[in-house]
């Protein structure tokens, strides 16, 4: 589930974020990605696609909200980011496929990181760059199953 805060043009999107070990993973088929030191998480994006509609474009476009949500580390803690959608989808692509959405994020802690990620109906994909880290990676876990994440680096 997640909940929206409105405060003037930013809105707080709660993604739930659910840590899991690994022994409790489901086992619906083999995990797609093989990570050492990965982190395991359930996320319920059912509604997602809908809570960011109207948020405002990183390209000049500044009508539409600011959003901020958070993404965890493969040590379980979760950072901040601020929202932009972005445009690597043509607009006809933007229109013809509106269950896909792409954006920017922004650390709000001034760690320099930044972020790409995307919503689609096969779940979230993030990649988060780090200055002097390793790159972060979160990915659906098993094919076809958009509520089990595994986050790595």
């Amino acid at each position: 589930m997640f909940s929206a805060i409105h405060a003037q043009n930013n809105r707080s999107i709660l993604l739930e974020w659910e840590k899991m070990s690994k022994e409790n993973l489901p086992s619906i088929q083999i995990p797609r990605i093989q990570a050492n030191n990965a982190g395991y998480f359930s996320l319920n994006t059912q509604g997602l696609i809908d809570a960011f509609h109207g948020i405002t474009y990183r390209e000049g476009q500044r009508n539409g909200f600011v959003a901020e949500v958070q993404f965890p580390y493969p040590d379980g803690t979760l950072h901040t980011f601020t929202v932009k959608r972005n445009q690597t989808m043509h607009p006809e692509y933007n229109a013809k496929f509106p269950e896909i959405m792409t954006f920017d994020a922004y650390p709000t802690d001034g760690s320099g990181a930044y972020g790409k990620w995307d919503i689609t109906p096969s779940g979230v994909h993030a990649m988060i760059f780090i200055p002097g880290q390793s790159t972060v990676f979160i990915d659906p876990l098993f094919e076809g199953d958009a509520m089990h994440y595994v986050v790595y680096r």
